[in-house]
């Protein structure tokens, strides 16, 4: 833990995912994933439910018009993923503990830039910043709106670095989903794997692939 927070201080600039490493949203994101197939009539499968969370939206709505013969096209279905989850983001998306508090500590302190990193969309963070009161603890938030490749790619990253007018050597990122870390660890920024007992990750790839591992931002306060 020591070794971590020496790294957060070198860092100019931190770079937090929502859901799942800041935001205890999983549930939700079942609850979504759940409805749409039922919505589209197909079977809710360990395998299906499993391929949805661990893709993301670009690749998951891949997923469902190739794997499962859902006709729409891929902006249809993540705007209907979109419409599901936007109620939930409103009432029931909360901080993870430690995070609000954290990044609280961060922005008082006033010593590193920070951002959101994330494949959702703005309206559905902005609900759940709103839900809260958590507007105007980061610097700037990147969402699918701005980037529309997952995090697959490091385009999301680039862009954040360049929001921030930070080198990528001197950016930290927090995320709780192996392709996350591989993307920033290509572009040489720092990474931080945090653990989601929800997800559909496996810890110890994370743990392997990360720079450093979480478990909670509550061991940093």
């Amino acid at each position: 833990m020591e070794a971590l927070k020496q790294r957060i201080e070198r860092s100019k600039a931190l770079i937090f995912d929502f859901d799942g490493t800041l935001a205890d949203s999983m549930d939700v994101w079942r609850w979504v994933d759940q409805r749409f197939l039922t919505m589209h009539g197909l079977p809710i499968t360990h395998d299906a439910m499993h391929q949805l969370a661990a893709l993301g939206y670009v690749k998951g709505a891949d997923y469902v018009r190739r794997e499962l013969g859902v006709q729409e096209s891929p902006q249809e279905i993540m705007a209907q993923w979109d419409s599901l989850a936007l109620e939930r983001y409103r009432t029931a998306v909360f901080f993870k503990p430690g995070a609000k508090e954290y990044l609280q500590r961060l922005r008082q302190a006033g010593s590193h830039k920070m951002a959101i990193a994330t494949t959702c969309n703005r309206l559905l963070i902005g609900s759940a910043l709103d839900n809260n009161q958590a507007h105007g603890l980061v610097d700037t938030i990147v969402t699918s709106d701005d980037i529309t490749a997952d995090k697959h790619s490091p385009d999301m990253y680039i862009e954040v670095a360049r929001r921030l007018d930070v080198p990528f050597e001197d950016c930290l990122v927090f995320d709780d989903i192996l392709p996350a870390i591989k993307s920033a660890k290509s572009l040489g920024m720092g990474t931080v794997a945090m653990f989601e007992p929800k997800g559909h990750q496996v810890w110890s790839e994370l743990v392997a692939a990360a720079d450093f591992a979480l478990e909670s931002f509550s061991q940093l306060l």
